[in-house]
């Protein structure tokens, strides 16, 4: 949140430095005065020390008031300032609020190329999960063909276990070759089955 500058401060502290540098000022001057016009006109008072006194007050009031002319020229100098001050806050606290506005309506930075990279992460996991189940297959095939290769060996024991049972149990010949030729075409369809 922007910070809101007012002149409201200054000008209270300017109008308590106006006060300490004139009032201070004026009333010294005032007293000066009135114990001067009460010396002259108490002629039981008057001495020589007091005139002298007096004179050399009245005599500094011209320098008196040339230091407190050249103070409220650098018053006047400083509440200039402070006007400039106010008028400059003013602008940057607009040009702040527009920064602001700007930076609430524009995408945030680098929104593209998060979005990009976010694509290539996806398009990366796709890649990988495709191969992924490229070895799967692999895998399944590679059982697969263990499987019938363990099929055809059971299948070649047990033909040959009831081939030469068979054979002397029957003593055909012909008996024997249906099932040889049987269990060969089984044993075919698993070595040349495409992988």
């Amino acid at each position: 949140m922007a910070a809101h500058f007012t002149a409201q401060p200054i000008a209270k502290d300017l109008a308590q430095l106006d006060n300490a540098i004139f009032e201070t000022a004026q009333g010294n001057l005032q007293r000066d005065l009135a114990e001067f016009v009460q010396a002259v006109e108490n002629p039981n008072h008057v001495k020589e020390d007091t005139l002298a006194a007096n004179y050399v007050q009245l005599t500094s009031c011209g320098q008196s008031l040339q230091v407190a002319k050249t103070r409220e020229d650098d018053l006047q100098s400083i509440i200039t300032q402070g006007n400039e001050v106010q008028d400059e806050m003013k602008a940057l606290e607009t040009i702040l609020q527009d920064v602001k506005n700007a930076q609430e309506t524009r995408t945030p930075p680098f929104a593209e190329e998060r979005a990009e990279f976010l694509k290539q992460l996806e398009h990366e996991r796709q890649e990988q999960l495709k191969e992924l189940r490229r070895q799967q297959d692999k895998i399944e095939e590679h059982y697969v063909k263990k499987t019938r290769e363990s099929t055809y060996r059971n299948l070649s024991y047990l033909y040959y276990a009831f081939f030469f049972n068979n054979y002397q149990r029957y003593n055909s010949w012909k008996v024997g070759k249906l099932i040889r030729t049987s269990l060969e075409s089984i044993a075919t369809c698993a070595y040349f089955t495409p992988n």
